[in-house]
């Protein structure tokens, strides 16, 4: 045994490399894994251990967001950010009321940082469904059509483009076999009359031009539908 191992009682001590344990947000939520991360958050899988009998599954989003320039005022950073996730949030809870986009449980900030927590979809992604069963027919391209258009047509009746849609951000979900459309970090509101450019966001060879310009319309998530459905 090495010194760095024992005390003077003799008694073995933790190893300080060992792997700590998992985080445990506002005491409720325990992180399982992590299921991805992006440009704009870090998703993982999570429970709600306060749940009655047995926890309850959920995906927890840790937000990041760009500072405003190298020199950017830290306090008036951190009130912008605030203000945004704010915003985020209730737009999260908002498009939460339809069926097929996970409903928001909670929103919190812990050690300066954001996160929403979000209803937990079960089942494969649209992407995770080719790569096991192979290309899909054309039947089955007609019906995703006339699932996913509904959805996208509920965001923009609330003058928000979702602006990632891709395989990879729609999951069918296994109690119904609906889809669900997920993952709005790229989310932004939309004005006819604003000609100012936003930042540009997206997946390549899934947004069009337009939208990596950062001049994006209701347009280019249909753009994105379409290519999905080639996909």
């Amino acid at each position: 045994m090495t010194s760095s191992q024992s005390t003077t009682s003799g008694h073995p001590q933790p190893n300080p490399t060992a792997q700590k344990a998992k985080p445990l947000f506002k005491n409720q939520f325990k992180i399982l894994k992590r299921l991805g991360r992006g440009g704009f958050s870090t998703t993982y899988l999570a429970e709600d251990i306060s749940t009655s009998p047995a926890s309850t599954p959920c995906v927890i989003k840790q937000l990041r967001y760009k500072s405003k320039g190298a020199k950017a005022n830290k306090a008036l950073q951190a009130e912008h950010n605030c203000r945004r996730f704010q915003k985020e949030a209730r737009i999260m809870a908002r498009l939460g009321q339809h069926n097929q986009i996970p409903y928001l449980l909670e929103h919190f900030i812990e050690d300066g940082q954001f996160y929403l927590v979000q209803e937990h979809i079960p089942g494969l992604t649209l992407q995770q469904q080719v790569s096991k069963h192979g290309i899909q027919t054309e039947a089955q391209g007609k019906t995703f059509l006339h699932d996913i258009i509904p959805i996208v047509r509920y965001m923009h009746r609330h003058n928000l483009l979702h602006l990632d849609i891709k395989p990879a951000n729609i999951i069918r979900r296994s109690t119904d076999e609906k889809l669900v459309l997920i993952d709005f970090g790229a989310v932004r509101r939309y004005t006819p009359e604003s000609t100012k450019a936003q930042q540009s966001s997206g997946t390549t060879g899934f947004a069009p031009s337009e939208q990596f310009a950062g001049l994006p319309t209701p347009a280019s998530d249909l753009y994105s539908i379409g290519v999905t459905c080639l996909y």
